[in-house]
């Protein structure tokens, strides 16, 4: 279907979707034009009147290794391989993005990269209340929110009118220089295809005899 093909595409070219505006808009991610947000502009949440809500992942729930199955333009369209791994962690889950695209080793070996520093970026998510000045920000735009003079790097996942002059923004962990990730892939041979040889051809020729007059003709 259109949905599940458009999804295949999001995970090679790292795209989102949102509505703005009445209409569906695809943003492609690494975006430098950034909103920067004072810690002053904070809105307290709450009881407990934290400003920001930041969680984290823990590294078991976390990918170790990322593995990208394409069609290899330079190996006769046959499926290819190439991954990534972080070693020196304590999670062993592997994840497997399978895409019906053809492509080169390079360009699936940076899929990867990216994919998996992503899976680990992401591992923080955030949850904070802006006034009613921040409603032009929308899901895939990436702000700078500074908190006890650190600065959080977010890309927007949600946000939402919660009361009158309040806007509930959610999301992650963004670094936009990722997506220039570039590593060598691992080199796969090329495979062609084989045509055996069906050996020599032969003529045969029958030598019929003679049909015998027509006695009418």
């Amino acid at each position: 279907n259109i949905r599940g093909t458009i999804d295949s595409l999001r995970d090679a070219y790292f795209f989102d979707a949102v509505e703005s505006g009445g209409q569906v808009k695809y943003v492609k991610r690494g975006n430098d034009n950034q909103t920067s947000i004072p810690q002053i502009n904070l809105v307290e949440i709450g009881k407990e009147k934290k400003i920001i809500d930041i969680s984290r992942k823990q590294e078991f729930e976390l990918p170790q290794k990322i593995d990208v199955i394409y069609l290899n333009k330079i190996a006769d369209y046959q499926i290819g391989n190439q991954h990534s791994q972080r070693l020196a962690v304590s999670s062993s889950g592997k994840a497997t993005i399978g895409l019906s695209i053809v492509m080169s080793n390079q360009a699936a070996k940076n899929i990867a990269d990216v994919a998996l520093f992503n899976s680990w970026k992401e591992r923080n998510s955030y949850e904070f209340i802006l006034p009613i000045k921040y409603v032009y920000l929308e899901p895939t735009d990436v702000i700078n929110v500074t908190v006890e003079d650190v600065i959080h790097t977010i890309r927007i996942t949600d946000t939402r009118l919660i009361e009158p002059g309040a806007l509930r923004v959610q999301g992650v962990a963004e670094d936009v220089s990722v997506y220039d990730f570039y590593n060598e892939p691992g080199q796969i041979a090329p495979q062609t295809g084989v045509v055996n040889d069906p050996g020599t051809t032969v003529l045969a020729m029958l030598d019929l005899p003679a049909m015998p007059a027509d006695s009418n003709g």
